[in-house]
């Protein structure tokens, strides 16, 4: 399979936001998620490793499950992500 097909990207962003919502929540031990900002391009790099995603599939990825984009304090925008996060033990 190519590594730029879209099948394959969208498997991809599925596993990647397993533990990340478009909107606030808690995991199952009743911990909130936290609240990220993401550029498309940060997504992308961190997938780069498992697949090229084009930045459009990014997009229209987001678009499709209703996340928001924030307009930053320095102007930038960015996607709106609660994720969830792990104490360290």
């Amino acid at each position: 399979m190519p590594k730029n097909d879209s099948s394959q990207a969208k498997c991809m962003l599925d596993a990647y936001f397993v533990f990340r919502s478009n909107l606030p929540k808690t995991d199952a031990n009743g911990q909130p998620y936290q609240k990220r900002f993401k550029t498309t391009e940060e997504i992308a790099s961190e997938l780069a490793t498992m697949v090229a995603i084009d930045f459009s599939e990014i997009v229209d990825y987001m678009r499709e499950r209703d996340y928001a984009v924030a307009t930053l304090p320095d102007g930038s925008i960015a996607w709106a992500i609660w994720e969830r996060v792990q104490g360290i033990l």
